[in-house]
């Protein structure tokens, strides 16, 4: 049986399907635009896998479209939180747009179970609150990544959440002369036996 009141309800749950829609999209950096089709030839952006040799540490090395490995562009290391994936951490996080729109590379770093069965970086080993450790292994990872692609070593940040995000401020913390900026969120905070 339709009541008069039926398609107002039906148009109130509409607009806060409509309403919810658009939230969703601005918090997760989704775009709600229209596809079109057409056809052009341009630069793909790629993931380059790769493994650094000391210790068989994974990484995924994210190239804005038309950006050539031999073009000097700044690079933005990312380091993911605990149970996370490099590249899923790189793209659901919105630093993938972020690296087109800068025209950067974005290096993601994987953490391996070997080393921390949860996948966490283990900042809050003593090597690493003293500037070695896994600090170490990440820079090693930087260094061949740059022989590879030219870097803009004057423009090169670290971006890291929760247990990254503690390992990235004891990389800026050790070594303040290679790194442009640091970015956290959700970091516990750093031991050891140094002065902030």
């Amino acid at each position: 049986m339709a009541t008069s009141n039926g398609p107002q309800w039906l148009a109130r749950a509409r607009e806060m399907l409509r309403g919810l829609r658009a939230s969703l999209l601005a918090i997760f950096g989704l775009r709600s635009g229209k596809w079109r089709r057409g056809r052009a030839t341009v630069g793909v952006p790629r993931f380059v896998p790769g493994m650094h040799a000391s210790r068989t540490w994974r990484y995924g090395l994210y190239v804005p479209g038309g950006l050539r490995d031999d073009e000097s562009a700044p690079l933005i290391l990312l380091l993911h939180g605990c149970r996370q994936r490099a590249l899923g951490f790189g793209e659901a996080s919105g630093w993938v747009a972020h690296a087109d729109r800068m025209r950067a590379r974005l290096l993601c770093p994987e953490q391996r179970r070997l080393s921390n069965l949860l996948r966490c970086w283990n900042w809050f080993d003593p090597r690493a609150q003293r500037g070695s450790g896994e600090v170490q292994v990440v820079l090693a990872i930087i260094d061949e990544v740059a022989r590879s692609v030219l870097v803009d070593t004057r423009s090169v940040a670290v971006v890291g959440l929760s247990a990254g995000g503690a390992l990235a401020a004891l990389l800026a913390f050790h070594h303040p002369d290679r790194f442009r900026a640091v970015a956290t969120a959700a970091a516990p905070p750093l031991l050891g036996n140094f002065n902030l």
